[in-house]
């Protein structure tokens, strides 16, 4: 049910929200079918509307309320229509009381149509009118209704809040149902409200806490005989004596909620608890036993046709297989997994699982397993579009095809390591920018709220002084002009927020671009000659030392040429330097071509080259050097009208244990200088 100790994902994986999923809708379902204003279902919804249309506006809100709780299960939209109606009548003609039922029944409306939000503002400006209404003299002859609709509008709010994941408010509304029912003169079983407050307190891993709560639930559960209620407080033990890491007590409470739910038939609860078994099971590394009861788990999820049951219980399934080194078997159950359930949260624990075994066998040289690995989970990863999972695979990928002989394909990875850190950076601007206009949007919103919790408060007082009009007309008068002064304050705090807001996001896209510039400029002046494109001594004395290590480990030489360029001064002197720059361009052009996919050509600075090629013997220096000699001397430069020729002196050393560059440079330059004084446009090895 909830997520292993030995994983280090926090606040709460995505199996472990798919595992709670079954757990809330009970819990829905045992506050709903208790909600307020219950009306006969049978209700003669014709004859009520035909009365509607005879009435005068202030007396429309009682049959609109009774429409409403006729509709709120079979039809929510139309029961939240009747209600929003309802308590727009109920405050225009000053209805306290139907404003209060309207409310209670459009929050419930939207809790049902999963309109979170809505029903939270309905159910808290609610919950504030309640307690408002209980200081003024409407309290004295409503005592027991008020405590009433407090009660009920607490268990809703309770609910509402816990299904859109805000546990800390869940809780205190849970609790404020606990002390009014207690003033209720009849009050019912408290096992719900206290096995969702042990619920909210588990999310909110105050698991001290939440253990007394679901303590008091199971005990109210069996002394009514609620064997539904009994299995989910066992159910929600069990997972707080997983989370303090009491695997004895757990694996109890589990199997006792196996076998209320077998005997109720409940094959939902039964998958849930047999697959929790086999999670305890597999934490105490009895995979034998975890497996059986997985493979069973997994029976009764399909027999359910849940999709959410089946993908949980192949998720752990296919990590119990992980855990157990066995990733060939996970492999088909995680798929099936995700295709049942498409949230990039699971996608992401699978591939995040998949990586660190992959990342294991590159470190124990096994490469080939380990690509096979990343290659089968990486379309997961693209599909999901998890970038920063891409772009560790692609990187790693990168790394793997460049220690099994394959530089293209790495390079290939690599730029898509490149173009994917592009995208991370600019959706990270985008989001944000996206967070800055949310973040206003929010206190937009809250300021709104608090305006209409004012307005209600206001409302509230109003039928509270009713024999002192003369002051309460003074003392609103204040008020009205105190609100006005409150909105023109907002108003100008609103528009400075909404300029500072534009402010901020000129300067993030200023601060992107002169960013991106900056990173192209910086890769440029570190890897590149500005003028041929070609590598410079930086990259060049870099790719040396990889090669001088290379060279160590496996024995094999490699060979660099000096070329340089006859004449050259010349050249500039008679056509210029932009010719001589113009040669020297196309020249890089030239000599990038004649290499292979592994040698690197640079420019060591002025007319002087340098060929750096990898395994390659002062034979195949020579061959090289020769090749490229001939090549340039065919070649003709154009400039202008001008046909130009220019020739390439070139000398060869081969590096030799214990050399430094400079040794192997200076051996190219002398063995090139030698050939210059015997004769240009020849090669000369050292």
């Amino acid at each position: 049910m909830f997520k292993r100790s030995r994983r280090e994902w926090w606040p709460m994986s995505r199996g472990e929200e798919i595992r709670i999923s079954f757990l809330l809708i009970l819990t829905a379902a045992l506050v709903l079918s208790a909600s307020p204003g219950q009306t006969n279902g049978q209700a003669n919804l014709a004859a009520l509307q035909k009365e509607l249309e005879t009435l005068p506006d202030q007396d429309k809100p009682p049959v609109l309320l009774e429409i409403a709780s006729a509709l709120r299960e079979k039809s929510p939209r139309e029961a939240l229509s009747s209600a929003l109606e309802a308590l727009r009548l109920a405050q225009d003609h000053n209805r306290a009381w139907d404003a209060i039922q309207a409310r209670m029944i459009a929050g419930e409306a939207n809790l049902r149509l999963k309109r979170y939000d809505k029903s939270e503002d309905l159910l808290d400006l609610n919950q504030i009118a309640l307690k408002a209404l209980l200081s003024t003299p409407l309290a004295y002859f409503r005592e027991k209704k008020l405590f009433e609709a407090l009660f009920q509008n607490s268990r809703l709010a309770a609910d509402c809040h816990q299904a859109a994941k805000k546990y800390k408010e869940a809780l205190l509304y849970c609790l404020e149902a606990l002390v009014y029912q207690k003033k209720v003169a009849k009050p019912g079983p408290s096992g719900p409200l206290l096995y969702q407050a042990g619920l909210a307190s588990f999310f909110l891993a105050d698991y001290q806490k939440a253990l007394p709560y679901a303590l008091d639930s199971l005990s109210q559960a069996e002394r009514a005989g609620a064997a539904g209620q009994t299995a989910l407080a066992l159910h929600l033990l069990g997972a707080i004596h997983l989370k303090l890491n009491r695997m004895p007590e757990a694996l109890d409470y589990f199997y006792r909620a196996l076998d209320i739910a077998v005997q109720e038939n409940n094959k939902s609860q039964a998958c849930l608890s047999l697959n929790e078994i086999g999670h305890v099971l597999a934490i105490q590394k009895n995979f034998r036993e975890a497996l059986t009861f997985q493979q069973k788990a997994l029976e009764a999820a399909r027999q359910t046709n849940n999709p959410d049951h089946i993908a949980n219980v192949l998720y752990d399934f296919g990590f119990t297989y992980l855990e157990m080194n066995r990733p060939e078997e996970a492999l088909p159950l995680l798929r099936e997994s995700v295709e049942r359930d498409k949230t990039s949260d699971r996608t992401r624990e699978i591939v995040a699982a998949i990586s660190r075994l992959a990342s294991a066998d590159m470190e124990k040289k096994n490469h080939r397993h380990a690509l096979r690995l990343f290659m089968d989970y990486l379309p997961l990863a693209e599909k999901a579009k998890l970038h920063q999972e891409m772009l560790d695979i692609y990187l790693k990928l990168a790394d793997i095809y460049m220690r099994l002989g394959g530089p293209e394909i790495s390079i290939g990875y690599l730029q898509k390591a490149y173009v994917l850190r592009d995208i991370m950076h600019e959706e990270e601007m985008v989001r944000l920018t996206r967070e800055i206009q949310a973040r206003y949007e929010t206190d937009k919103r809250q300021k709104e709220n608090d305006i209409l919790k004012r307005e209600l408060r206001i409302k509230a007082l109003d039928i509270s002084q009713k024999g002192l009009q003369i002051s309460f007309l003074l003392a609103l008068s204040a008020l009205v002009l105190l609100f006005v002064l409150i909105l023109y304050n907002r108003y100008r705090f609103r528009l400075k927020a909404h300029q500072e807001l534009e402010q901020a996001n000129r300067q993030i896209q200023e601060k992107q671009v002169q960013l991106t510039g900056a990173n192209r400029r910086l890769d440029e002046m570190t890897r590149e000659d500005p003028l041929t494109g070609l590598a410079n001594r930086r990259e060049l004395l870099g790719r040396f030392e990889q090669e001088k290590v290379r060279f160590l480990r496996s024995g094999r030489a490699f060979s660099l040429i000096m070329a340089d360029l006859d004449g050259f001064k010349v050249v500039n002197d008679t056509y210029g330097h932009n010719c001589g720059d113009d040669i020297l361009k196309t020249l890089a052009s030239l000599l990038r071509s004649m290499i292979r996919g592994q040698d690197i050509v640079g420019r060591w600075g002025g007319d002087e080259f340098l060929i750096l090629l990898p395994e390659t013997g002062l034979r195949g220096g020579e061959a090289v050097a020769k090749k490229v000699r001939a090549r340039v001397r065919r070649t003709s430069f154009q400039w202008k009208e001008n046909k130009l020729k220019v020739q390439l002196s070139l000398g060869v050393s081969i590096y030799k244990k214990g050399m430094e560059f400079d040794d192997c440079l200076k051996n190219a330059d002398l063995a090139m200088f030698r050939r210059k004084r015997k004769g240009k446009t020849a090669v000369r090895p050292a």
